[in-house]
């Protein structure tokens, strides 16, 4: 079987014998006909046929004339004979002329006919390379598709149970709130504020984001173009990123209360409070881009700036993580093991660093 590259030379090849035959085709010749049409005098056969025509039928009913119905000497003393004498060579020469442009264009005519059936040939072959090659790429194309997806998937599960990698870690924010919860009552009673709704709303806002992200990722085998694709991969990273941002630095706050480190505490809280993080309108905002992808995933293609607006502004106010030293994940270590959690400060800020490194190469392709 050819490949694209044979076909694409043959296609060549036959775009060159067409514009070879073309030259060779000579422009139509319409000869005039007397009572229909009066032909295309842009050329030298009409000036030629239609004048032979004219003058031949004339003199083929004047010779008629004089054989059948004319008598034997005219009243100039000339007799029949001798107009017959005169006529005849003139009525030859005359049809003689017409008949050779009729002939003359007959013959460009089926020339012409034979050079454009051989042009009709070479484009029906043309088509038909176009359609194979357009299977071939087509072919090459979902291949292509096939391995991007597969390494996507890989990236992202890398176990290969079909669920999200940071989907399976457990609710760790909401095990550690509920670990502390009398200390923080607590504290609420003294300061006279309200935490722990607060916080109860962050838990199911971060249980709701890995619930839509992996709804996002389980629509990705019905994924059929590399534009989706890259897209739906930009789209599920880039919340994958803010959800880590957002999970570290919840997991950081209730550590940091626990610990009596009010600073990092207020810190982390104050930057929640300027983001609107308390707010169910800001938790829907970013909830509802993965909703409209629930049932077409095909919503994807094009530019998704616009969908990805609100997240990366939240992402540009979350990325400082300066506050967090080292005895402070430390500290959250050890939380989370008297938890149980298998989550680690270091497993969450190891798939921030990638991410960032992803986006890094990517600037620099």
């Amino acid at each position: 079987m050819k490949n694209i590259k044979d076909l694409e030379k043959i296609k060549e090849d036959n775009n060159q014998k067409i514009k070879q035959l073309q030259r060779g085709i000579k422009k139509g010749i319409s000869l005039a006909s007397i009572g229909e049409h009066s032909g295309n005098f842009n050329t030298w056969h009409n000036w030629v046929y239609f004048p032979s025509l004219i003058i031949s039928l004339t003199l083929f009913f004047g010779i008629l004339m004089i054989i059948f119905v004319a008598p034997d000497y005219d009243n100039m003393g000339y007799s029949k004979w001798e107009w017959l004498s005169l006529m005849t060579p003139i009525f030859i020469i005359s049809s003689a002329s017409w008949i050779l442009v009729q002939k003359s264009a007959n013959s460009i005519s089926k020339k012409n006919k034979e050079l454009n059936s051989k042009i009709r040939v070479l484009r029906i072959e043309n088509n038909e390379i176009d359609k194979k090659i357009s299977d071939l790429e087509r072919g090459q194309y979902n291949s292509k598709l096939e391995l991007r997806l597969s390494e996507v998937v890989k990236q992202l599960d890398k176990d290969g149970n079909n669920t999200l990698d940071l989907a399976e870690s457990e609710d760790s924010f909401m095990g550690l709130l509920k670990s502390q919860q009398k200390k923080i009552l607590e504290y609420e009673k003294t300061e006279g504020k309200d935490f722990t709704n607060k916080f109860v709303k962050l838990s199911n806002f971060l249980k709701l984001k890995r619930a839509h992200m992996q709804n996002l990722f389980s629509q990705f085998k019905q994924i059929k173009s590399l534009e989706v694709l890259d897209n739906a991969e930009n789209l599920i990273k880039s919340d994958m990123y803010m959800y880590n941002l957002l999970l570290l630095d919840s997991l950081h706050m209730i550590s940091s209360f626990v610990d009596d480190d009010r600073i990092s505490f207020n810190i982390i809280y104050e930057k929640f409070d300027a983001l609107n993080v308390w707010n169910t309108n800001f938790q829907n905002q970013m909830l509802n881009k993965l909703d409209l992808l629930n049932d077409n995933i095909d919503r994807l293609r094009g530019d998704i700036s616009e969908m990805n607006h609100n997240s990366n502004m939240i992402i540009d106010k979350l990325q400082d993580l300066s506050h967090i030293s080292q005895e402070n994940n430390r500290v959250l270590d050890e939380q989370l093991k008297n938890i149980n959690s298998s989550i680690k400060a270091n497993t969450v800020l190891n798939a921030i660093n990638t991410y960032q490194n992803y986006t890094t190469n990517k600037r620099l392709k």
